[in-house]
C-alpha cells in the first residue's frame, strides 16, 4: 500500500467500513441536520438552505469524536506516516441530491502551509462514502501523482460556489491533466480513499437524484503541528498544538448498538438535561433471564412505553444485536418507528387497534394477537384478499381481566382459528403479573392452567405451538414451573424489580438506566417567605441559595407526594427539592458550598458516596413503583454506552 500511495498519491479500499457502520454514521449526520442553523457548524450551499459541509463535528459531537478512533482508520494512517496522529480537521461534504454544487480543483496542503502554518505536508486524507458513488452523482475526481507537485498558495476565491478556499491555478490543473489524466473512483457506501493532502482533487456537481455524502477527515503526525494559530477561525481550524495522540477504541466504535444522544443536540450548554443508558446491562440481564429459565428458551421481549423509558429504537437495535426473537408493544406509532429505524425484528402487536387496523400492521410486517371473533374475521378477510397466509398470536386471559379470550373459552377458539384456511397460529400467550409478593399464589395457579391449556391445545391439533409463553418478570423473579417455550421479560430486562420488596440487584439484573443528570441553569439567594412558583407553602422557612435546573413535569418529574420530600444530588451533598413545575425544578442548595452555574445536578445515579436510585425517587413522588415512574420518563435526551 505504500508504494501505491507512494507513487500515485493516494489508495483506493473498498469496504473499510461496513453497510451498518455507515449507517450510524449517516443517521448521526440526519439528526444533526435536523438541529437548528449553526454558521459555526454549518456551510450551506448559494440557495441558503441546502447543507454543503458539516463543520469538524469531531469536536462536538460523540458520535464522530468516537469515529476519528477507529481502529482500522488510525492502523492504516499510522502505516502510511510511520508516527502516532491526531485528528486535524473533518467534514461532511453533503452533496445533495439535484443540488449539490462543485468542489473547484485544488490541493489542501498549500492552504494548509500558508494558513496554517502546518510545516509539512505529512498528513493524510481520509475520504469515506456515506453513500453509493456513481458518475452522475459527483464523484470525487483525482489527478494521480500529483501530489509531488506544490503550487505555492493561490488568492482565496469562491470559484462561484458559497465557499471560499485557495483554489489551484490553471496552469496548473491543465499541466497536471495533461500529464496524468483523471480518475474518479466509484464505490459503494463505506469506500474509502486514502490521499495525499497534496493531491489534486475537485468534484463536479450532483445533478442525479441521489445525495453523495462523503466524509473528509485528515489525519497529521503529532511531529507535524502547526507552529503558530491558524489564520482561518477557530470553528474551521482548531488550535492544533494542545492535541494528543489519538488512542483507538475497540473495533465496535461504529456498531449499530453502541448509540449516542437521540436528541441529536450536540450541545449539552443548549439542553443541560439528559439519562445514562448502558446497553450491556441489558446484555447481561438477558444473560441472567436464560440462567434462570433453566431451559432453552426463545425470548419476545417487551419494549412498550418507550422501552420502559430507556428509548424504543435504540433498545430494539441492541436487542437485534444479542440475537433476541423478537419484540412486543401495543403502539402501532412505536411499531412503526422501529421499522423506519431499519429494526427487522418480528413485533408482536399485543393488541390496541379495531379489526379494521389490521392492514395497517400487515403492511409493516407486525404480527397481529387476536381475541375476538371479530379480530379472528377480519384476519380471514384479509389474508383472503391478499392471497397469503397472516401469522397470529392468540391473547388469552388466565385471570387478570383486560384483553384476551377467557382461558376456559381458548381451546374452541384456536378450533375456530385453526379452521380458517388464511390464518396460521403462530403463538399462544397470557400475562398474569403481580406487584405484591400477596399475588405469588394466584398467580402461580394462572401460569399452571395456563400451561395445561397450551399441553391440551398441543395435543387435539397435533402441533407444536411455535411461541407459547405465559412466563413475564414477576413469574421468573419467583421461579414458578414453567415448561413453556417462551419467556417474556419487561421489567428484570431493564434491571427493574416487578414485585415490591424484591430488588432486582440481588437477584443478579442490573439497572439499565445509570443516571438522570442535569446542570444548574440559575443560582439566586431567597429570603425567608419567599414565595416559590408551584407550591401551596407560605414562603420559605429560612433564608436559602437556590438552583434551577430543566427538569419537570413535561418529563415525568413530578412533585413529591404527601409526606414526601423529593431529594437530588448536587457536588456530593443531598439536596432539597422545593418545587416542581413543567419544565423546572427548584432546589435547596443552601448545604452546598460554592455551587456554581453549570454544575452538574443528579437526580438519580451516584455522586461521591452518595446515591439516589428510581426507586428512591418514584418512592417520593407516589409512583407505584419504580417501572411505573421509568414508563413516564419522557422528552429526555438519552445518551447509551456499551
Amino acid at each position: 500500500m505504500r508504494a501505491e500511495y507512494a507513487e500515485r498519491g493516494f489508495v483506493l479500499q473498498p469496504g473499510l467500513l461496513s453497510i451498518e457502520e455507515t449507517s450510524v454514521l449517516n443517521a448521526e449526520v440526519d439528526r444533526i441536520l435536523d438541529q437548528a442553523f449553526d454558521e459555526k457548524r454549518l456551510i450551506l450551499e448559494k440557495d441558503g438552505e441546502t447543507v454543503r459541509t458539516v463543520l469538524n463535528p469531531h469536536l462536538w459531537n460523540d458520535v464522530f469524536a468516537d469515529f476519528v478512533r477507529h481502529p482500522d482508520l488510525l492502523s492504516a494512517v499510522e502505516d502510511l506516516l510511520g508516527e502516532q496522529v491526531y485528528a486535524w480537521q473533518m467534514g461532511v461534504n453533503c452533496k445533495a441530491a439535484l443540488n449539490g454544487d462543485v468542489w473547484f480543483w485544488h490541493q489542501d496542503y498549500p492552504g494548509y502551509l500558508h494558513d496554517d502554518h502546518i510545516p509539512e505536508s505529512r498528513m493524510v486524507n481520509v475520504l469515506i462514502y456515506l453513500d453509493d458513488v456513481n458518475e452522475f452523482s459527483g464523484p470525487l475526481m483525482l489527478v494521480p501523482g500529483s501530489h509531488k507537485v506544490t503550487e505555492a498558495a493561490t488568492d482565496p476565491s469562491n470559484e462561484g460556489t458559497s465557499y471560499t478556499f485557495r483554489y489551484a491555478s490553471r496552469d496548473l490543473i491543465e499541466a497536471e491533466v495533461k500529464r496524468a489524466g483523471i480518475t474518479a473512483p466509484t464505490g459503494e457506501a463505506g469506500t474509502a480513499i486514502l490521499m495525499d493532502v497534496n493531491l489534486l482533487h475537485g468534484s463536479t456537481a450532483n445533478l442525479s437524484p441521489w445525495p453523495r455524502r462523503l466524509i473528509t477527515l485528515t489525519y497529521n503526525a503529532m511531529s507535524n503541528k502547526g507552529t503558530r494559530p491558524s489564520v482561518r477561525p477557530a470553528h474551521i481550524v482548531p488550535d492544533d498544538r494542545d492535541c494528543e495522540a489519538l488512542q483507538p477504541l475497540s473495533a465496535d466504535v461504529l456498531s449499530p448498538t453502541r448509540t449516542y444522544s437521540i436528541s441529536g443536540d450536540p450541545d449539552e450548554q443548549a439542553r443541560p438535561l439528559w439519562a445514562d443508558v448502558d446497553l450491556s446491562a441489558l446484555t447481561h440481564n438477558l444473560e441472567s433471564l436464560k440462567a434462570r429459565a433453566g431451559r432453552p428458551v426463545k425470548m419476545i421481549v417487551p419494549v412498550k412505553a418507550n422501552a420502559y423509558g430507556h428509548g424504543i429504537v435504540e433498545v430494539g437495535r441492541h436487542l437485534e444485536q444479542t440475537g433476541v426473537d423478537g419484540l412486543a408493544t401495543a403502539n402501532i406509532d412505536d411499531a412503526i418507528q422501529i421499522r423506519k429505524a431499519g429494526i427487522n425484528l418480528p413485533i408482536l402487536m399485543y393488541g390496541g387497534q379495531l379489526p379494521g387496523g389490521n392492514a395497517t400492521l400487515l403492511a409493516h410486517d407486525l404480527t397481529p394477537s387476536v381475541y375476538s371473533d371479530e379480530g379472528l374475521t377480519a384476519l380471514a378477510a384479509l389474508a383472503e384478499r391478499h392471497d397469503h397466509k397472516i401469522s397470529v398470536h392468540v391473547k388469552v386471559d388466565a385471570g387478570l381481566g383486560r384483553l384476551g379470550v377467557r382461558l376456559d373459552e381458548t381451546a374452541a377458539f384456536v378450533r375456530r382459528l385453526l379452521s380458517l384456511p388464511g390464518l396460521e397460529l403462530e403463538g399462544l400467550y397470557t400475562h398474569i403479573p403481580f406487584g405484591d409478593p400477596s399475588g405469588a399464589d394466584w398467580s402461580q395457579r394462572r401460569l399452571s392452567a395456563f400451561v395445561d391449556l397450551v399441553a391440551e391445545v398441543e395435543a387435539e391439533h397435533d402441533i407444536r405451538i411455535p411461541f407459547a409463553q405465559g412466563a413475564a418478570s414477576s413469574v421468573m423473579s419467583h421461579d414458578f414451573p414453567d415448561s413453556l417455550n417462551t419467556i417474556s421479560p419487561g421489567h428484570l430486562l431493564y434491571g427493574l424489580s416487578p414485585v415490591e420488596g424484591l430488588l432486582a440487584a440481588s437477584q443478579n439484573f442490573r439497572k439499565a438506566m445509570t443516571g438522570l443528570r442535569a446542570r444548574l441553569i440559575h443560582i439566586g439567594d431567597r429570603k425567608q417567605g419567599d414565595d416559590l412558583a408551584g407550591t401551596n407553602s407560605d414562603g420559605l422557612d429560612a433564608d436559602a441559595t437556590t438552583g434551577v435546573v430543566l427538569l419537570g413535569m413535561d418529563n415525568g418529574y413530578m412533585p413529591a407526594a404527601a409526606g414526601q420530600t423529593g431529594q437530588v444530588l448536587c457536588r456530593g451533598q443531598r439536596c432539597p427539592v422545593l418545587a416542581v413545575s413543567c419544565e423546572y425544578t427548584v432546589i435547596d442548595l443552601s448545604g452546598v458550598a460554592d455551587a456554581a452555574l453549570g454544575d452538574e445536578v443528579t437526580i438519580i445515579g451516584d455522586d461521591g458516596d452518595q446515591s439516589i436510585s428510581v426507586e428512591d425517587v418514584a418512592l417520593a413522588q407516589g409512583a407505584p413503583s419504580a417501572a411505573y415512574w421509568m414508563v413516564g420518563l419522557k422528552n429526555v435526551p438519552l445518551r447509551y454506552r456499551n
